[in-house]
């Protein structure tokens, strides 16, 4: 019998707090990253990605004080990416426990990268979310820093791309449906998985319970959410809950 997809909630950070956005857009700050991570160890949750927004945009250093906080919070396993450039800072990651590395623009700009640290962690440690958006001619195109920049290959390509390098897993992020509620892409699924045995994880879309349990998407490794565990209710509450 096929397991359940795994549910993973997402919790982006941006200067010491927890934000969430629409579309990659529009950031709105929901609270304290520990106090969600608190919930989650209460609830015990399999698995969270922490995401640094926009840390590839500003070129920031690592937010390390929050990271090593949150790493010595967590009861579960931990994965981080946003701005990871180097692999000191895949080796300082790991020394903090997080279990997994998490790479987008890498797959353009610093490929060896993601090379290194699968020889170093081990593939399963590394994970690459290719970010996509649906053209008007239903092509899924992947994108970097942030969905600002147009990767110049589509989704099956940066797969093959990111399997070839030695990511253990990809996430499935589509850029339009993030915080939307739409739904996710079970589609997307059909496109990739043929091209790669690469466990996939969708994002984007989440619209609650009733996704977790879609038949069209349980072909999937795991199902990713973050809106759907920060905000309650019809008038979108702020309530971290699982």
């Amino acid at each position: 019998m096929k397991q359940a997809p795994r549910i993973v909630p997402v919790l982006g950070i941006l200067d010491g707090g927890l934000w969430k956005t629409q579309a990659f857009s529009n950031p709105r700050y929901v609270g304290d990253p520990i106090n969600a991570l608190r919930v989650f160890n209460e609830k015990e949750v399999d698995e969270v990605l922490l995401l640094g927004f926009r840390q590839t945009l500003t070129s920031s250093e690592l937010p390390k004080a929050l990271l090593g906080r949150l790493a010595g919070e967590a009861q579960m396993p931990l994965g981080y990416g946003g701005g990871i450039r180097t692999l000191e800072q895949v080796k300082w990651l790991m020394d903090k426990g997080f279990e997994k590395v998490v790479f987008n623009t890498a797959l353009a700009e610093n490929p060896g990268l993601i090379e290194e640290s699968a020889r170093l962690m081990g593939s399963s440690s590394v994970l690459v979310s290719l970010d996509y958006r649906i053209d008007a001619k239903g092509k899924r195109l992947c994108y970097t820093r942030s969905g600002t920049e147009h990767l110049g290959m589509d989704l099956v390509a940066a797969a093959e791309k990111a399997g070839s390098l030695g990511a253990g897993e990809l996430l499935l992020h589509q850029i339009d449906a993030d915080g939307l509620y739409t739904g996710y892409d079970a589609g997307v699924l059909q496109e990739v998985q043929p091209h790669t045995p690469l466990p996939l994880v969708l994002a984007g879309g989440c619209r609650g319970r009733l996704d977790f349990t879609d038949e069209s998407v349980g072909r999937a490794s795991g199902l990713a959410a973050s809106s759907c565990f920060v905000f309650y209710g019809r008038h979108r509450a702020v309530l971290i809950h699982y």
